[in-house]
């Protein structure tokens, strides 16, 4: 599973469950610049 912690529609952190290999690339999602909405950050990271 992934839980996103968003502030003013910045991504601020993820929580993974059980999805070790997606470590790297919610590094690289955390690091975007820019405002995401939820709809945007739905398929991201595959759970």
């Amino acid at each position: 599973g992934v839980v996103y912690y968003l502030r003013e529609r910045t991504v601020r952190g993820i929580l993974l469950w059980n999805t070790w290999d997606q470590v790297n690339a919610a590094r690289s999602l955390i690091a975007e610049p820019g405002p995401l909405g939820s709809r945007e950050l739905v398929g991201r990271l595959p759970a």
